[in-house]
C-alpha cells in the first residue's frame, strides 16, 4: 500500500472495483493457515499448510455479494478456488481436483458470480463450478511465460492465452521438469473460453 497506494481504494486489501459492466472483487490472499486451521498472519514453513482466508473477510465477502446481486462480478485471489486438475491432454496426472469450499458456496449463491480468476498453480486452465467459470492463470516468468488477454461485451468475456513474444526471455524462464509435465498441459478450453455475463 505504500508503494502504489493507487491500487488500494480505501486503503484496503480486500476492495472492489466497478468496470461495467463488471464488478471486480479482490480478495488478500497473504495469510496462511495450519494443520490445526489457525490463520497465521506470515508464512511460517513449519506450520504452514495451504492458504487462509480469514473469517472477517469472509464476512466482507458475503456482505459486498449481498451489497449488489445485479452486476456480473468476478472474484479475483491469488490461489485457486476452483480446479479440476485430473490427467491433462499430454498424460500427465495433475492430481486430484482442488475446491477452497469455504469461498466457492459463498459466491455459488450470489446469482451474479459469473467467474473467478487466479494464478498459483502455474498453469491455463477454465473449469466450471456451479456455474462459474474459474479460470486459472500460468506463470509470466516462467514456462509457459504466458498471459491472458480478456475482452468484455455486453453480454460475454472472452478469454485468450498468449506467450511471451521475447524468445530469450521464454528459454531463460525453462524449468524442464516442471515445462515438460504439468506446466505444459492443458485440456480443450484452457488457452481459450467463452464466459457468459449471466449464470
Amino acid at each position: 500500500m505504500e508503494l502504489v497506494p493507487g491500487l488500494f481504494p480505501s486503503n484496503a486489501t480486500d476492495y472492489v472495483v466497478s468496470k461495467p459492466p463488471l464488478r471486480f472483487i479482490v480478495l488478500d490472499a497473504s495469510w496462511w493457515r495450519d494443520r490445526e486451521g489457525n490463520v497465521l498472519s506470515a508464512y511460517d514453513r513449519t506450520k504452514a499448510v495451504g492458504i487462509a482466508i480469514r473469517p472477517e473477510q469472509l464476512d466482507w465477502l458475503r456482505a459486498t455479494l449481498a451489497a449488489d446481486v445485479r452486476t456480473p462480478t468476478v472474484v479475483l485471489w491469488h490461489s485457486a478456488f476452483y480446479s479440476e486438475r485430473g490427467v491433462s491432454s499430454c498424460g500427465y496426472d495433475m492430481g486430484q481436483p482442488l475446491l477452497d469450499k469455504g469461498v466457492m458456496e459463498i459466491l455459488a449463491t450470489a446469482p451474479n458470480v459469473v467467474a473467478t480468476l487466479n494464478g498459483h498453480l502455474h498453469v491455463n486452465a477454465c473449469d466450471r463450478y456451479k456455474g462459474i467459470a474459474c479460470m486459472q492463470n500460468a506463470a509470466f516468468a516462467e514456462w509457459p511465460n504466458a498471459y491472458s488477454v480478456f475482452r468484455v461485451y455486453p453480454d460475454r468475456i472472452e478469454r485468450e492465452v498468449r506467450q511471451v513474444g521475447n524468445r530469450g526471455f521464454v528459454k531463460e524462464g525453462v524449468l524442464p521438469e516442471k515445462a515438460l509435465t504439468w506446466m505444459l498441459s492443458v485440456r480443450d478450453g484452457d488457452l481459450s473460453s467463452t464466459v457468459s455475463l449471466s449464470r
